[in-house]
């Protein structure tokens, strides 16, 4: 059975940070990370996620490091869930990873 999953990724607006004058201030955002699924004709489909990441300039951002399970027939028909946020650079973010311990 082929299983369709949709991340979809919100970079709420940028926000400068202040600095001290001397400096060019710090860029900061806010990176959401949702899942839904497609519908399906089943009773259970659990996945644990034990770390949500995002790739910039050569190295992986931690969003989420704490496992967490999901049953994904529970985030469907236009429902989703948030599976991690923080607070990470400006930046071009080229990669999202989702490691899942167990499906």
């Amino acid at each position: 059975m082929h299983r369709i999953l949709i991340l979809a990724v919100a970079i709420s607006a940028l926000t400068a940070k202040c600095g001290d004058g001397a400096t060019s201030p710090a860029r900061t955002g806010t990176l959401t990370i949702s899942l839904t699924d497609a519908p399906a004709n089943l009773e259970q489909v659990n996945i644990t996620f034990s770390e949500v990441s995002a790739h910039i300039d050569g190295e992986w951002l931690t969003v989420q490091g704490e496992p967490r399970t999901v049953d994904l027939l529970e985030w469907n028909n236009g429902r989703s869930i948030t599976l991690g946020t923080a607070e990470v650079p400006h930046g071009e973010y080229t990669q999202i990873r989702l490691k899942i311990d167990q499906a």
